[in-house]
């Protein structure tokens, strides 16, 4: 009895080592190796070629990644460099950075023009340079679509979005400012009250309502205080809502 009562005794000594045992192979896991997955989109535009967009990467160990530069491969035989770094870009432990590539003009082999195949994700390897060596990213899974099969019962609202400039705006917007001041190009946004309003430092900041009448008053306003005294150059626009827009796009 007695020798009984001491190997339970003894047992429950190494209990709560069993429990954390796995809690700290784990741990120590968590912070062996590299490993970062990744995610990007294909940005296109009219003046550019076809390129890698938006990059997502995730740092999936707890110790940070030091990342000299991206490269991808495209098609298991074709590679580039997407961007590089100067100073490196520091990955912290687990965490998810979001980064949009430098555009460039144009991709050349030799003196041939080339043009990637950026059709399937599939076709496309992202790979990071870090101190001594170059590791692959692991293709960050997505949510299968049959997760979304419960909203099946339920109506769809489907977002529409207006850009003027880069900026997004609706029907409250009437006209757009873009202007040039210490350099640098910027756009304000004047809505149906006068209001003049985003990107915006003049000290005048409505616009009578008298004056909104067209883009042309509204300009003539816009000299009445001087603003293109302060400005190097600007222009005014009108945004007719759903008609005279830069950029549409419908979110899904």
């Amino acid at each position: 009895m007695c020798d009984l009562v001491f190997s339970i005794q003894e047992f429950l000594k190494i209990v709560p080592g069993l429990f954390i045992f796995p809690l700290s192979f784990y741990l120590a896991w968590k912070k062996i190796g590299i490993k970062v997955s990744s995610s990007f989109s294909v940005h296109h535009e009219r003046t550019l070629p076809p390129r890698i967009g938006a990059i997502m990467l995730t740092n999936q160990k707890d110790k940070p990644v030091t990342i000299f530069s991206i490269h991808a491969m495209i098609g298991k035989s074709i590679f580039y460099e997407v961007d590089h770094f100067d100073p490196p870009m520091i990955l912290k432990p687990l965490e998810s950075l979001q980064l949009t590539p430098k555009p460039y003009s144009n991709l050349y082999l030799g003196a041939d023009r080339y043009k990637p195949d950026f059709g399937s994700a599939d076709n496309v390897e992202l790979y990071i340079a870090i101190p001594n060596k170059i590791i692959r990213c692991q293709n960050m899974p997505h949510p299968s679509p049959l997760l979304f099969c419960k909203f099946n019962s339920y109506r769809m609202a489907i977002k529409s979005t207006l850009q003027f400039n880069g900026l997004v705006y609706n029907e409250n917007a009437m006209y757009a400012i873009t202007y040039r001041m210490d350099s640098a190009i910027s756009t304000a946004i004047v809505d149906t009250s006068g209001l003049i309003c985003r990107e915006w430092n003049y000290h005048v900041n409505v616009i009578p309502q008298q004056y909104m009448k067209s883009k042309m008053e509204v300009r003539k306003y816009l000299e009445l205080i001087e603003f293109d005294k302060a400005a190097g150059w600007f222009a005014v626009d009108e945004l007719i809502y759903g008609k005279n827009v830069k950029q549409l796009s419908v979110d899904a």
